[in-house]
Formats: structure tokens, sequence, C-alpha cells
């Protein structure tokens, strides 16, 4: 560990004008980048050791079900009883019938779909479920073919609304007058995808483990109509996103005999094409962290949960393994795995592939784009439900398609119940004293253990003792100085020059003070930690290996206070912890189109580390944060979310919320200028009932 030593013999107004100098002139590492790095070479090693994962499932000792619990927060038993829907409209025509229908889920909501068939039912039809594409909901063109194509032949097919979609979007944009600027309307269902899943993950739950069940309830339904062939259930996921949640079902649900899985387990779109030579040492089977967290399960690096995995998973049901596009079979590493998995269980004609033309660069007609499944893409579909289960099918040369409205399952006033509301009902009581509230934080944060703390290497610079992420400042004179260790996003740079005033005042009356940079916190400005930067990649990349970066951001800390404690000019015994946001709170921030540029999120690292190590840590006698959440269940509030994603914790509010924390730390513990999760000042009356049981905790403005 490295640090600045600046010996302080000047007046505290002296002492207020050079602290904004020094922040300039600190030469920092590129934390941030390094701390990037180690976590692509975790997610390396991970897809360096596929082949043993790989052998390990096919060998019994990876038990693939078990972890898809664990990573999608979904019970081990879960609820297979049929489920009769709620027929809300009809339209019949040529044959056929669409009923409108509203159907419960095991997460307490309510799912909105269209349900296609034969106007007569006849014994030992087959269930399709349509899983669609984060472009569209149920109500697309290409899934209206579908139903209507396989109804004719004799099937039933639901067409979803998976959760945040279509009638159960969880935003207010439902048409561009819903907001008075500009904004992409019809890709607001897929981008609240994010604070969705920031909500879930915060009560333990995950917006995959939701859109699981949201198929499995679609599965029960089918199983409730009349002539329905049990044994020939099948999901289809689309490409852009339905493809995955469809695999996981399947793998996670046996009543699920068939599965069209679109661009998961394999090469993406995004895939180099043609495939190198050398594809099966230097693929990608792991992925990577994204702010879409579908495509890139927390936990799923560290409990084996990999794409290929899950797919494999699937035999020896049925599989159409999909491209959108172009597919290089002959390097495909995954393909001669399942191959191998297929033809072990003896079924090699339950497994079929079927793909699209050219690629993702390319245009249409020569590369195959598509809504949710295309024309081209379903030749290899009909000839497989053709040789599995007789389905005979004729393509529809004229589209008969209704207008999205007309296949609406709900009244125009009627609503259904948020998310996040449904999400709050799984905090219960949690643990309440210390032992208990550390166990269950340090796995929520992937461990706490500490890596060995290496000497502290002080270099003398002047009137300094400069190296590198701690900046301590001594008071004049002699003895062991009660010691203040300061930290917060933006790290020393940031707070030596706004909080200058504070900390001068604090060595001019003997105390020492530490400034501690957290990880890559120094590095990043707020503008490159909204969804779709890279520190959220980077954040997501970290829970895929099981490794929050808040847990990270303690660890950091916790090093920090080691070597602190080893110098003789401290006093071990009086060490306070200030965790610190130079943050402004929204007044009122409205909720904005995600495609738009978002109010000011709020910037609670050192509040929530400061509790943390307050937890974990002995001997530290007070703790003072500035801009921390007044409780994780804060971020549950709104549709709109306004926090990074680098502070995200799953599983935070069951853990223990803060109220517990502060209760359970026996020290003073000041809170002031506390935030919601829209980065809104809490009222005084608000934030002082929430922590009336935590008798050692001041609340204040």
């Amino acid at each position: 560990m490295l640090a600045t030593l600046l010996l302080c013999c000047l007046p505290a107004a002296e002492l207020r004008e050079e602290l904004p100098k020094l922040a300039a002139n600190l030469a920092r590492p590129d934390a941030f980048n390094k701390e990037a790095a180690r976590i692509r070479t975790a997610l390396y090693d991970t897809n360096r050791l596929v082949p043993g994962t790989w052998k390990a499932f096919r060998d019994g000792k990876l038990d693939i079900k078990a972890a898809l619990t664990t990573v999608t927060g979904l019970p081990a038993n879960r609820p297979t009883t049929k489920i009769v829907p709620t027929v809300r409209r009809t339209l019949e025509g040529d044959g056929t019938i669409v009923r409108m229908i509203t159907f419960p889920t095991e997460t307490g909501l309510t799912v909105t779909a269209n349900l296609y068939g034969p106007t007569k039912p006849r014994d030992g039809m087959p269930g399709l479920i349509l899983v669609h594409s984060h472009h569209n909901p149920k109500t697309e063109g290409e899934l209206q073919d579908m139903g209507q194509m396989w109804a004719k032949a004799g099937c039933y097919v639901v067409a979803l609304d998976l959760l945040g979609h279509g009638e159960r979007r969880q935003h207010p944009f439902v048409t561009e007058k819903d907001y008075p600027q500009e904004f992409r309307r019809s890709r607001q269902d897929y981008y609240f995808r994010h604070n969705v899943a920031i909500q879930l993950q915060t009560v333990g739950a995950t917006l995959m483990g939701w859109m699981v069940a949201d198929i499995s309830a679609a599965v029960s339904v089918l199983q409730s109509l009349p002539g329905i062939d049990p044994q020939k259930i099948a999901v289809l996921g689309s490409v852009a996103g339905g493809g995955d949640p469809a695999a996981v079902a399947a793998a996670m649900d046996d009543r699920i005999k068939a599965a069209v899985v679109f661009n998961f387990g394999g090469p993406q779109p995004e895939t180099r094409y043609p495939l190198p030579d050398d594809a099966e040492t230097t693929f990608n089977y792991v992925g990577g962290g994204s702010w879409e967290t579908t495509r890139n399960l927390a936990l799923s690096a560290k409990l084996g949960a990999l794409p290929l995995v899950i797919v494999g998973s699937i035999a020896p049901r049925r599989l159409v393994y999909s491209h959108e596009f172009a597919w290089d079979q002959k390097r495909d590493p995954v393909w001669r795995r399942l191959l191998e998995a297929w033809t072990e269980a003896k079924v090699p004609g339950h497994l079929k592939a079927t793909f699209g033309t050219g690629q993702l660069s390319g245009r249409p007609p020569e590369a195959s784009h598509c809504n949710n499944i295309g024309p081209v893409h379903r030749k290899g579909i009909h000839a497989a439900f053709k040789e599995w289960w007789g389905i005979e099918v004729v393509e529809p040369t004229e589209r008969k398609r209704q207008t999205a409205s007309e296949l609406w399952c709900l009244g125009p006033k009627e609503t259904l119940t948020p998310a996040r509301e449904a999400a709050r009902r799984l905090v219960k009581d949690g643990p309440a004293d210390r032992p208990a509230l550390r166990a269950a934080w340090a796995t929520a944060l992937g461990g706490t253990e500490l890596p060995k703390a290496e000497p502290l290497a002080w270099t003398k610079n002047g009137p300094a003792l400069v190296s590198g992420p701690i900046t301590l400042l001594l008071p004049e004179g002699k003895g062991r100085f009660p010691l203040t260790v300061l930290f917060g996003q933006g790290g020393a740079k940031e707070l030596l020059t706004k909080r200058a005033v504070e900390v001068a005042a604090l060595v001019a009356k003997g105390e020492a003070v530490a400034v501690v940079d957290l990880g890559g916190t120094a590095d990043l400005s707020p503008s490159d930690r909204g969804r779709a930067s890279g520190a959220t990649s980077v954040a997501a990349s970290a829970l895929m290996i099981g490794r929050p970066l808040l847990g990270e951001r303690l660890r950091a800390l916790r090093l920090a206070l080691a070597g602190l404690r080893d110098r003789t000019e401290i006093d071990p015994a009086k060490i306070r912890l200030w965790g610190e946001s130079t943050r402004r709170a929204n007044a009122e921030p409205p909720v904005v189109p995600l495609d738009l540029e978002q109010p000011p999120h709020a910037e609670p690292l050192g509040a929530h580390v400061a509790l943390l190590a307050a937890l974990f840590e002995e001997g530290i006698v007070e703790v003072r944060t500035r801009g921390g959440l007044v409780t994780w269940l804060s971020l549950l509030d709104s549709p709109a979310v306004y926090y990074p994603y680098d502070n995200v914790v799953p599983g935070a509010a069951i853990a223990g919320d803060w109220p517990s924390v502060c209760a359970a730390v026996g020290i003073p513990v000041r809170l002031e200028s506390l935030v919601d999760g829209r980065n809104r000042a809490v009222p005084l009356d608000v934030a002082k009932k929430a922590y009336a049981n935590a008798k050692n905790t001041t609340v204040s403005d």
C-alpha cells in the first residue's frame, strides 16, 4: 500500500489554501483501468477453465439447476400447478381465435399475453411460448404471424409481455406526448430494464429470475388448456434478448420439452465471422458485463452458470440452436459440445439448428435482421417441429395483422402492480445483531477476507512524504493523535478541494486526517458512470465473478486502516470514519426518458463504506457520513433510479438495511444530508423516523 504524508505546521487559514494545491499535485496511478483489468483477468481465467467447467457439468459435479437457483434468486421449489387464465377479450377469424388473457406469476405480478389457438381444439395439441426481443412487446408483427400460423396448424401459442414491456411497462412513457422533450418512446421498455434490475437486485431478486417466472407461468397456463399435450410444450426465445430468458427457463423448468434459443450460448451477432481457426481456445464462452443484466448474470462466472452450460443442460430434451445471422458451424466450439451432449444422451435427433444470412453490420436483404424471429429463421424451426411433433405449417403469403391496441389485454384506465412494489414484499425483518449482520453482509459482498497488507512505503518530497492512495495530514507537535479517515467518490483530489475548510479545522485542533482513495473511484467523473458507461460494465463484470465493487472499496479502506494503525503518530483507539459525498441533492427530479440526459445521481459511496467498515472493524469510535441513502429500499420508491451501478449490492436490503447496521455498531453515528433513490434530500422528520430504533444515531440536514 502506498501513501502521502504531509506534516502540517501551518495555521488553519494557510492550510486551507494549501490543500487544493496539494490535491492538484497528487500523482495517482490509473486506478480505475487497473481495477477493470483485474476484473477482466478474472473473467478471462474463468473462460480459460471452461473445458473443466463443461466436464464437471457433464460428469454431474456441477448442478446447473442449483447454480441457476442462486443466480436468478428464484426459490428451489417453484410452483408447477395449472393456471387458468382470465380471458379479457377475444378476436376470431379464419379458423383461429386470439384471446387477450392475464394470469398471475409466482412473483405476485400479473402477466398480459395473447393466446392464439384454433377455433376448435383437438387432442394432442402442442403449446408454444413466444418470448419477444427487447425491440417490441407481444403485439409485434412477426409474433402475430407466428401466433396465427401455428394456431392454424393446430397449436396453442402464448405471446406474452415480459416484465417491463408492453402493457407491463415500468415507466410512464406510453406516447411521445408523455415528456416535453423529443425522446425514443419505443426504446424505453428496454432501457428501463436497467432501473428494474437495480430495484430487484437490491432485494435479492433478479430481472432474469422474474422473466423466467413469467415464462413458467405461461407453461402452467398451457397445461390448463383443453387438448394440450404436456409433452409438446416449447419455448421460443427471439433474437435480441429473447433467447436469454428462454434458455434459462428451459434449463430450470423440465415441463418445457423443447427450446428454440436465439443468440445465446454460442457466437453472438457481434462475434467475429467467420470464427478463427483457434476458436476452441479463444472463444468468449463467459461473456462480459453491461448494463443489461439478463445478458450477464450476476454470479454466473463464479458458479459456472455459463451460457454454454445453460443451453447444454436442456439435453436430452429438444433444442433448436439458433442464430440471427450467418453461422460458422464448422468452427463453433459450442456446437461441438452440444453435439457431444445430445449424442451421449442417445437422442442426436433432438438437437437441430437454424440460422440466417449476412452479418450484424450488413443490411437487408443480404443480412437477415428481424424484430423477433423472421421467415428465414423459421425454416429450420418448421423442419424440427415437423420431425418432432408432426406440426405442418404454411408460411403466410399475406400478413393479416391487428393493431397493437386491438391486442391489448387491459382496460384504458387499468393499471398493474409495479414490480418495485411486489419486490418490497420480499423484505422481511432481517438480522439485527452485529454478528448476524456481519455474516449476511459478508455473503452479499462476496466475502470480507483481506489480502496480506504490505508495509506502507513513505517517500519524502519536500514537506511531504509522497506515495499512493493515502494522504495523511498530521498536526503540529508530538505524541499519538486522534485520526479522522476521510473518503468518498472522487478521492483526495475532490475531497481536499471541496472539504478543505473542514479538514484544516480538524488538523488545527490537534487531529490527524487521512484521506483515502478507494480503488478506481478517484479517476471517474459523474458523466463516466451512467447506464451505458464503461464503469457500469466493469461493475456488472464484477458481479459476474461475485465481487460487488462496494465490497472492493470496503477492502481498500480496511487495508488503509491496518496501515495507518501502525504509524507511531496515530492513536489506534481514537479512529473516526468520515464517509463524504460532495454531490448536491436534487430538488424534485422528474422521471426522465433514459435516452436523455439524466438528473445527477447520488454519490453514497463514502457513507456506505463508512457504515460497513464500522460493522466489520473493531476500534472505530465514531462514524460521520454525508449524502448516503436513507435506506436501500428507497431505491424502490419510483420508476426513476438516480444511483450509480458501481454501488449496487445484490441482496443489500435483505442483508440488513442501514438503520439496522447503525443500531448494531454500538458507536455514535452521525448521518447528514441523507438522500433517497432519486438523489432527493430526505425530509428530516422522515429520516428520523427511519432511524428511530437506532438510538446511537443522530440524523441532520
